[in-house]
């Protein structure tokens, strides 16, 4: 009895001291929780999935018992043959080629150094430019005046500039956005004289065409501007220019491109949810996909519209692929 009463006790002591701990451990586990549930619903899903090729070869007419034994003998090196064929270089090779996965950026990405060089050598092309013109931008009117022909001689050195490393192969050859890029044919329209320089007739980066020296009430024609590090000048982009607009919404799934909707044009899945961005101060930096829509595009671009927070824009509001995306 003896025994059991301290035992009796000993779990009552136990019991008054869970009872006085017991906001501490409700604390650690609604902690433990909520990090889980927030780990699970921001992680980027990674799907698996396995195959099995099954190998069968061809059942001789067996006329002999001598025939029956040769084949059963011959059955594991059959097999380890075909492993080997599968194997092999050549058939990797027919695969990359059927496939088309040397354009894949799952197998081949793009060196992030390359694609943050890229974007900050635009920056000094457009800084030179706009030294040269004295602050005022290209008029846009037709090919003779839009930003590929009028900085031309900037980045006519500098290799395939106009290209983003994550988005090489034209349209017409099956590329597909975000990581296409746009071609410039050199007959019946567009820019000509592009082929002594490997690239130039083909980009994966547009410029914010409100930047413009137009007679719009809407178009930035000078660089000197309060805002001009909120204001957008070269990005990565579908096309070669973009207008974009405070009420134009999201793409309604990665990849999508709905004209006349311009915002389809730069919100570009081609970085995990960046965009590279050079402002019209001259400062080249990395752009989260919602925060497009708190940028001045033009001067009567509401960086407050429907689709920021401030405008009343809730997560449930977002394509379900962009849903997860920090809010602005």
């Amino acid at each position: 009895m003896e025994d059991y009463r301290e035992e009796e006790i000993d779990l009552r002591d136990y019991g008054r001291v869970l009872m006085k701990r017991r906001w501490t451990i409700i604390s650690f586990f609604t902690i433990v929780v909520l990090t889980v549930a927030i780990f699970t619903y921001t992680a980027t899903p990674i799907y698996e999935a396995t195959s099995r090729i099954v190998i069968e070869k061809e059942n001789p007419n067996l006329v002999s018992i001598q025939e029956v034994m040769a084949v059963d003998a011959t059955g594991s090196d059959y097999y380890q043959t075909q492993y080997k064929i599968i194997e092999s270089r050549a058939i990797a090779r027919e695969v990359i080629q059927r496939l088309d996965l040397k354009h894949s950026q799952e197998f081949f990405p793009a060196p992030k150094d390359d694609i943050v060089s890229n974007i900050k050598q635009w920056s000094y092309c457009w800084h030179m430019y706009l030294d040269e013109s004295d602050g005022t931008f290209p008029t846009g009117d037709g090919a003779s005046g839009d930003w590929p022909e009028m900085l031309r001689p900037y980045y006519h050195d500098r290799g395939a500039l106009t290209l983003c490393p994550s988005a090489k192969k034209p349209y017409t050859d099956g590329g597909r956005v975000p990581f296409g890029a746009w071609r410039w044919q050199t007959s019946g329209g567009g820019w000509t004289d592009f082929e002594d320089k490997p690239g130039a007739d083909y980009g994966s980066y547009g410029m914010n065409e409100w930047l413009s020296d137009r007679e719009d009430a809407r178009c930035w024609r000078h660089r000197e501007q309060k805002q001009s590090r909120n204001i957008p000048l070269f990005l990565d982009c579908a096309v070669w220019d973009t207008w974009p607009n405070h009420t134009q919404g999201p793409p309604p799934y990665d990849g999508a491109v709905e004209l006349p909707n311009e915002m389809h044009l730069v919100c570009l899945n081609r970085h995990d949810g960046i965009v590279n961005t050079v402002f019209l101060d001259l400062n080249a930096r990395k752009v989260d996909l919602k925060e497009l829509w708190t940028f001045n595009w033009n001067r009567e671009f509401d960086i407050h519209g429907p689709w920021t927070i401030a405008g009343g824009a809730a997560p449930q509001d977002w394509p379900q692929w962009m849903s997860t995306m920090k809010d602005y």
